[in-house]
């Protein structure tokens, strides 16, 4: 075989290679996760609250992205979930929210089963057509080779003005009748992960 058919081969394979898709090597368990967030009216009442779909990756490299379906919030009352849907969110036009963040270089190849760390780390918070960089405190728990849970050990503040939500919490608030609702919200999270074979 010639030099320049060797070096052509090489170079289709390499192309071919980098071509493949790349898949994620984690992904979130939806039956054993979820993500939840709290809401204060009054100043003195607060209620917790979820999204039914989302859907978590996480990478070898420790590259993670959540996306959040934001037309499956759940309060436990239709009528509030409409009112969030269409008033807060405007999910016409705003359908999901996405995070991106990195977990500390090795971390995942320094765990065994067993083993958990901690750390703190800056994502990228999609929301509401603003981007806003989000301080995340969290842990990994390797439970297996194959598992792992990544969660929040305490709750992710986000500030509704960042992300131009307040004027869908004073229509909330006016509709309810209430005095006040709070505008910042406390997020929390528990990713249960399983390797992509």
């Amino acid at each position: 075989m010639s030099t320049l058919r060797i070096k052509s081969t090489i170079l289709s394979t390499f192309i071919a290679v980098f071509a493949l898709p790349t898949y994620a090597a984690w992904q979130s368990v939806d039956h054993s996760s979820s993500l939840s967030f709290i809401s204060i009216k009054k100043n003195a009442i607060a209620e917790t609250h979820e999204f039914k779909t989302f859907n978590a990756t996480l990478s070898d490299e420790g590259e993670v992205e959540v996306e959040i379906d934001l037309t499956s919030v759940a309060t436990g009352i239709d009528i509030r979930d409409k009112r969030m849907r269409e008033m807060l969110f405007e999910t016409e036009k705003f359908p999901k929210a996405t995070l991106t963040a990195k977990l500390p270089n090795g971390l995942l190849a320094s765990l065994t089963p067993g083993e958990m760390g901690q750390f703190t780390l800056d994502g990228k918070l999609e929301l509401h057509g603003q981007t806003r960089v989000v301080s995340i405190s969290c842990a990994v728990f390797m439970e297996a080779k194959d598992k792992l849970v990544v969660t929040s050990t305490k709750p992710t503040i986000v500030q509704a003005a960042e992300f131009s939500l307040l004027d869908g919490i004073n229509q909330l608030r006016e509709v309810a009748g209430l005095d006040t609702i709070a505008s910042a919200i406390p997020v929390s999270f528990v990713l249960s992960m399983e390797e992509v074979k």
